[in-house]
């Protein structure tokens, strides 16, 4: 089917340790929020060969030329993630093996939630690196771009020209779905080969909900960015209130979510 496709990054099914949804149910949830296509990153922690296998296998077989599944994996040690996995053998005796084992086996590896690695990745990770999660809606919010993760997306770009901007929605369940997604920039035949090659190349917009992201004004983004402050101020706060060992009702706490983050 040609179409300029809507979809998302980091997503994590019932193959990971802490996804909630099956792969037909992340089809049928996306699908039916207009979604074509989500790559898929699975958290490398107690997989072994065999499921790293099932996970490429149940991917492609969750696939058509109406939604496409691209499967990855996800190493948070080193706060990264690989889209574009082939069947491969993945060497297991260390997180370093592993890292250049999924590396090969992978068409992208990009720095996932920066903000998770105080934006900093040795120089090594980031010669790596073909892009960096510019956005996580699980970790950024619902709004813009965080200044660190614009800065660390300009220094891996001056190290690594080819390497693009990506949004992920950080996606475990239903609550975490977010309007920000990504939108390829030219028409085709939806495939994996048609995603990966979309993203390596950098044919694709990020949007927020019917408005590209790199059409805010300075006021907007200005305005966007303080939305991000009062989040980290939100968590802060509720990380301070719970270590005094204070009580908060869970209704007061979802309106102050609400208000604070959007």
């Amino acid at each position: 089917m040609t179409t300029y496709a809507k979809g998302t990054v980091h997503a994590h099914s019932t193959n990971s340790y802490d996804g909630k949804m099956s792969y037909r149910e992340i089809r049928e949830f996306l699908s039916a929020r207009g979604l074509g296509f989500v790559c898929v990153t699975e958290h490398v922690e107690r997989l072994g060969q065999g499921d790293v296998d099932r996970i490429v296998d149940d991917c492609r077989a969750h696939s058509d030329d109406r939604f496409v599944f691209v499967p990855g994996i996800e190493m948070d040690c080193f706060v990264v993630y690989f889209l574009g996995l082939e069947r491969a053998a993945i060497d297991f005796a260390s997180d370093r093996s592993a890292f250049d084992s999924l590396r090969a086996a992978s068409s992208l590896c990009v720095c996932a939630h920066p903000v998770k690695a105080d934006f900093l990745y040795p120089p090594w990770v980031l010669d790596a690196s073909d892009g960096v999660e510019v956005v996580n809606t699980k970790y950024d919010g619902h709004h813009y771009l965080r200044p660190g993760s614009e800065r660390l997306f300009r220094r891996l770009k001056a190290r690594r020209p080819h390497a693009v901007a990506l949004a992920g929605m950080d996606f475990h369940e239903p609550a975490h779905f977010s309007p920000i997604h990504l939108r390829l920039t030219r028409p085709g035949d939806l495939s994996e080969r048609f995603v990966l090659e979309s993203l390596r190349t950098g044919a694709f917009a990020l949007y927020r909900g019917e408005e590209p992201l790199d059409g805010y004004s300075f006021l907007k983004r200005q305005a966007a960015r303080a939305r991000i402050g009062l989040m980290d101020l939100s968590h802060a706060v509720n990380r301070r209130v719970a270590a005094s060992g204070l009580r908060i009702p869970r209704s007061v706490k979802r309106a102050l979510r609400r208000m604070m983050e959007g």
